[in-house]
């Protein structure tokens, strides 16, 4: 992006020895493939994704409750375009080959720390022992972040000398990052090989992911649909922000989560059953900063990881939430503009948030809204819809409540159809409303 300003002299510093092309498979929504199409990376980028770029509602992800031996498809993500699926050194290849020439790349440069005073330029530190000088300084150095130390150190101290002790220390604390309690299995699999097995497999034509009690399974076809993009996920929620027992990062025997799958449905097994070089990643976090700029400094990527949207779809409590049928008429006509009415055969009972397990569902909105103010919340299409804007007054408060109305945050209410029935209710909060998008 820098590159249509040819005053910004940029000069770039890698850690690792050379800017290698690793990493498995990447996808892009429709609005970060945004910022790819006026960067003029669409056409480049678009050779190396198996998929074509799509307009309109496209159906995506699929669904599937896949802890048990025949799994259950509940969801399909619809979106206003659709994803488009690389191979991460594709990717990668694409935007080192459009930097300048003039950029300077430094390799094997390890950020150590940084200096920055009012007046003059700042100071870089490198393990190596080496300097340099710069006016604007992007930290992108990962979840170990060196610039992020330096941050918060430096707005430590100032915290310090202002009197504000408790700042002080609840600045330092937040440096080292925790492990979530999730461990992620990475792996690539070879289609040919898959397709030698099960040659119907719908993943190479659906991304998919598979949940279940704890665990879950990401899959979908990258590097022009020679490969599958693998990723098992396992979680132990009573470990979050403990320590991890050794390295964050390292290969592993396929033995080592297989076990956690061993009662998944057949298309999972199958997916498994290819996976040969897997790498296992600790999956740590950051806690979130009120600022990650602070003089000429800036933090992006995983240096200020924290997490942006929760999406929430609780089980809702057993079919019994369906035991009398909605009539149609009291809802809105969908979108479509199709005749929608069917004979009324008996009003749908309200339901409430108080039905959702195990706990009840304004406790875990209020839960989530601590962490984001941007939440998607997956409920019956008969939920009440009092109780859904009671939410706006559970947990952290965003927008000026105390404004006038134009002013206060709202909901908004998307109705789910499938032909002429209602199925679900997306209730949409923060940054994801329309209007709203300060709150991001």
């Amino acid at each position: 992006a820098l590159s249509e300003f040819p005053d910004i002299d940029v000069e770039i510093y890698e850690a690792a020895s050379q800017l290698a092309e690793i990493g498995a498979g990447i996808g892009i929504f429709p609005r970060p493939w945004r910022v790819i199409q006026v960067l003029g990376l669409e056409e480049e980028m678009s050779k190396y994704s198996e998929v074509k770029r799509r307009e309109g509602p496209v159906p995506g992800f699929r669904y599937r409750k896949g802890d048990q031996t025949t799994g259950l498809e509940f969801y399909t993500l619809v979106t206003n375009g659709n994803m488009m699926m690389f191979h991460r050194a594709d990717f990668q290849r694409v935007l080192l080959g459009r930097l300048p020439k003039s950029y300077k790349i430094h390799t094997s440069k390890r950020l150590r720390s940084y200096t920055q005073c009012a007046s003059g330029p700042i100071e870089v530190f490198f393990e190596d022992g080496s300097t340099t000088t710069c006016d604007v300084l992007i930290g992108a150095d990962g979840i170990k972040s060196a610039a992020r130390r330096s941050l918060l150190t430096e707005k430590a101290e100032q915290a310090r000398s202002e009197g504000k002790h408790d700042e002080a220390d609840t600045l330092m604390a937040r440096i080292e990052p925790t492990w979530s309690g999730l461990t992620c299995y990475r792996a690539l699999i070879s289609t040919d090989e898959l397709k030698q097995s099960a040659p119907h497999h719908k993943i190479y034509t659906r991304p998919t992911q598979y949940l279940g009690k704890d665990t879950s399974i990401i899959a979908y076809p990258i590097g022009g649909g020679k490969l599958i993009n693998f990723v098992a996920f396992t979680a132990r929620h009573d470990l979050e922000h403990s320590p991890f027992d050794g390295p964050w990062v390292s290969p592993v025997d396929r033995s080592e989560f297989a076990p956690f799958f061993d009662k998944w449905e057949t298309e999972a097994h199958q997916l498994i059953a290819c996976v040969h070089k897997t790498l296992r990643w600790a999956v740590h976090q950051v806690q979130p900063l009120d600022t990650y700029v602070s003089g000429g400094v800036a933090l992006v990527g995983d240096a200020n990881r924290n997490i942006d949207v929760v999406f929430l779809s609780p089980p809702w409590g057993g079919p019994s939430y369906l035991d009398a049928p909605l009539t149609v008429s009291e809802t809105a006509t969908p979108s479509s503009g199709e005749d929608t009415q069917e004979p009324s055969v008996g009003e749908h009972p309200d339901y409430s948030l108080a039905s959702i397990q195990p706990i009840h569902g304004s406790a875990l909105f209020s839960l989530s809204r601590q962490i984001t103010p941007n939440i998607a919340y997956y409920l019956p299409r008969n939920t009440r819809l009092d109780e859904i804007s009671d939410l706006l007054k559970v947990g952290p408060q965003y927008g000026d409540g105390d404004a006038d109305p134009d002013s206060q945050e709202h909901v908004e209410v998307e109705e789910e159809w499938m032909g002429r029935k209602l199925k679900a209710l997306t209730c949409y909060f923060g940054g994801l409303v329309d209007g709203q998008e300060a709150l991001f």
